[in-house]
């Protein structure tokens, strides 16, 4: 049996003094539309009914994408 990993115990900003990367608010919810269209794209690509999907199979699709 494999030994147990420890948790990991380190607070949020436990990083901020070793990176120099800041994203601001802005650029995070760029980025995210981004994705989220690529996401839509992908779906309507392989389920080409997709718009037509009750809204509860839509989400669950989403989801799993």
């Amino acid at each position: 049996m494999a030994a147990a990993v420890a948790p990991n115990i380190h607070k949020a900003g436990f990083c901020e003094s070793h990176t120099t990367l800041v994203m601001s608010d802005a650029e995070i919810g760029r980025l995210l539309d981004v994705k989220l269209q690529e996401f839509y794209l992908d779906l309507i690509s392989i389920f080409p009914g997709f718009d037509a999907y009750t809204e509860k199979a839509r989400t669950t699709l989403s989801d799993m994408i």
